[in-house]
């Protein structure tokens, strides 16, 4: 499943496409932590996603910041950041809209709350059913920890009172009621990307919910989810498969007998569900 989308916001142009299973793409929203909290997405929604800015016709690079001449239009940095940031936001939303399709508004509630060490933010995506309700935002992150009294401004190049229109207009673009809360953290980086993390993880959610999601997946489709790995350090090797779409019987062996028995109780009731 693709979706594909683009917006413009002020003097911005974004071009934003998310494959199912994909992988990851090329992130260059102009605000590179913003960039870094985007790939969420492809580690926990298992989505591959690249999205690209302009702006006032100055292509923004990966991983870095935008030039000084993308102002030309904007006429004040922080005008510009808001414009970069909510760009990407309605991106994002309109090309998983696409990607999901007329059943979105079929799907159930989904909801996920997501730690990162001390922090722990609260994602809860509603489809809207009626045509007649604007899609909406229930946003509560700040106070961004408590050091400075008000909580941080920034993380980052990213300023932190811009994430609210983040998130609205990812729900606009979504047609969605969207809420991101945090539940606890001091660490302004941690509640950041924990509710990044949540939302990425609710949408998976949401995904799985599909009736198309259960289909049966051939052996050699090019979305099967496989993937190996090895980490070497002086004194051992550890190489790792995973075939989650195999349709033979496997065998799970991690060398740890609890984190075996959790996977065997979650491939049975994968096994149930279809």
């Amino acid at each position: 499943m693709v979706g594909t989308s683009v917006v413009c916001r002020g003097s911005v142009e974004c071009h934003a496409s998310v494959v199912e299973l994909g992988a990851r793409g090329v992130m260059a929203s102009g605000l590179p932590f913003l960039d870094h909290m985007l790939d969420q997405l492809t580690a926990h929604a298992q989505l591959g996603l690249s999205l690209s800015s302009s702006a006032s016709g100055v292509q923004m690079e990966p991983e870095k910041k935008y030039p000084p001449e993308s102002l030309v239009q904007c006429g004040s940095a922080e005008q510009l950041e808001g414009e970069l940031t909510e760009a990407a936001g309605e991106a994002l939303g309109a090309a998983l809209r696409t990607m999901l399709g007329p059943l979105q508004a079929e799907l159930p509630a989904a909801r996920f709350l997501a730690p990162l060490d001390e922090g722990l933010a609260e994602v809860v995506l509603q489809p809207n059913v009626d045509s007649k309700v604007e899609p909406s935002l229930h946003y509560a992150l700040a106070p961004f920890g408590s050091q400075p009294p008000a909580g941080r401004k920034f993380v980052g190049d990213l300023r932190l009172e811009l994430l609210s229109g983040f998130w609205g207009a990812l729900a606009k673009g979504l047609n969605a009621t969207l809420t991101v809360v945090k539940v606890r953290g001091e660490n302004a980086h941690h509640i950041v990307e924990s509710s990044f993390k949540a939302f990425s993880r609710a949408l998976r959610a949401w995904m799985d919910a599909r009736p198309s999601s259960k289909r049966p997946r051939d052996e050699t489709d090019s979305c099967c989810r496989r993937t190996s790995h090895e980490r070497s350090t002086k004194e051992t090797k550890i190489s790792l498969t995973l075939n989650l779409d195999s349709k033979k019987s496997g065998t799970i062996a991690t060398g740890l007998k609890t984190l075996d028995c959790l996977l065997y109780t979650s491939d049975a009731a994968d096994e149930e569900d279809s």
